[in-house]
């Protein structure tokens, strides 16, 4: 499936995880959580060298690592460090470890411990989750 698709069915999950938390969401979380339910629903493609997800995260660190080496050195280890995380996912094998429910909890606890938001996390996990359904390897644990 392609990441228009992925992303489509990602965004209707987070819709729903919004209306399920609609009492504690305003209109600012409501567009953080559409715009991670877009993110962590192609977020699994990452193990895939042409995938959007990789490419805008290359793009990214490339544009962040300029930025930090002109302005802010020591930021510069911190994009170093996140992108050769990324290099490592690319090396998997499409739809191996990267495509579990046991990463997405992983990817999923990773931020939630840097957005303290249990509604932002939640759509993370359905988005993300939501992929490997739409890839029809829905019960893949390990």
């Amino acid at each position: 499936m392609d990441w228009k698709r992925h992303s489509a069915i990602g965004l209707i999950c987070s819709t729903v995880v919004l209306l399920i938390f609609r009492n504690q969401v305003n209109l600012e979380l409501a567009l953080t959580g559409l715009f991670v339910g877009f993110i962590f629903s192609i977020l699994p493609d990452i193990d895939h060298q042409n995938s959007k997800i990789t490419i805008w995260l290359l793009s990214l660190y490339t544009t962040l690592n300029l930025i930090f080496y002109f302005w802010k050195k020591e930021f510069l280890i911190y994009t170093l460090i996140i992108q050769g995380i990324t290099l490592l996912f690319i090396r998997m094998p499409h739809r191996g470890p990267i495509h579990t429910w046991i990463a997405g909890g992983i990817f999923t606890g990773v931020f939630y411990f840097i957005s303290l938001s249990i509604p932002l996390s939640v759509i993370a996990f359905v988005a993300y989750i939501s992929h490997l359904v739409a890839d029809g390897i829905p019960g893949k644990i390990i």
